[in-house]
């Protein structure tokens, strides 16, 4: 008798059956916000180490910025939907551009020096 897979389950498989539908739903905003952090995770770490040997201070303030930006996220996304992340994504969105300037400025001040 073959028992069906159920790992890895990121709540559409057999144990998503068993959750009342809010708990599902509640679920998998949870499980989006987190893979979207995780997508964007090696840009933000990238740039905040390359900008943070020239400017460490701001980049740690942005840093800081973008992780404030990520709990403001999904607690938007968890309480009202798609339409609760908005404030969020702006935060981190205005974050990660600050970032990748400072990591470029960083860069080019250095090569012209």
């Amino acid at each position: 008798m073959n028992a069906p897979c159920r790992y890895p389950d990121n709540g559409s498989g057999i144990y998503a059956h068993l959750l009342p539908y809010g708990d599902w739903v509640e679920f998998n905003l949870a499980q989006r916000c987190h893979q979207n952090m995780v997508e964007s995770s090696s840009f933000i770490l990238a740039s905040t180490i390359v900008s943070g040997i020239f400017h460490p201070k701001i980049s740690a303030a942005l840093a800081f910025l973008y992780g404030l930006s990520r709990i403001v996220y999904s607690i938007g996304y968890l309480a009202k939907g798609p339409s609760g992340r908005t404030t969020g994504a702006t935060m981190g969105v205005i974050s990660g551009i600050a970032l990748l300037l400072l990591t470029i400025f960083s860069g080019v001040n250095s090569i012209l020096k």
